[in-house]
């Protein structure tokens, strides 16, 4: 059986492996820092993301336009 002595000393060496508060605090702060430096880059990305889209949507839209009224031109060419 070990002696109290023993146990404590056994239980003082694995206290050094634990994390104390202010580990946990630091830890959290960097956590946060770390989120919030990502959410601003992932913003910025989807602003541009979303840029893009409306552009191209926009585009498209107006080549198409333009495509049905260039062959509603050539069919009535055709037609008459």
């Amino acid at each position: 059986m070990t002696t109290v002595e023993e146990r404590l000393s056994r239980l003082e060496g694995v206290y050094e492996h634990l994390a104390t508060k202010s580990d946990i605090f630091d830890l959290k702060s960097d956590l946060l820092a770390e989120i919030a430096r990502t959410e601003t880059r992932l913003t910025s990305q989807i602003a541009s993301v979303e840029t893009r889209l409306i552009r191209w949507t926009v585009g498209l839209v107006l080549g198409g336009m333009t495509a049905i009224c260039a062959l509603t031109i050539v069919i009535a060419k055709f037609v008459t």
